[in-house]
């Protein structure tokens, strides 16, 4: 095992998903609370995968065909 642990965080709190994505509190916490953001839950909070979160918004970027 490596002896120097990666300091970067692996798990976002919602508001701070909200921030990254441009988007209301309410709104993030909504896409929580129906399952459209993938979440993990860590004691009594909910908290969403940095990865997962990558992963959710390409596969939900609509590409847009180049003008020619």
């Amino acid at each position: 095992m490596n002896s120097q642990l990666n300091t970067e965080r692996l798990l976002l709190r919602v508001p701070e998903v909200a921030d990254c994505l441009s988007v209301s509190r309410a709104l993030a916490y909504r896409w929580v609370r129906d399952s459209v953001l993938p979440t993990v839950r860590v004691g009594g909070s909910t908290r969403v995968p940095k990865d997962a979160l990558l992963r959710w918004v390409q596969a939900n970027t609509l590409n847009q065909p180049v003008a020619e």
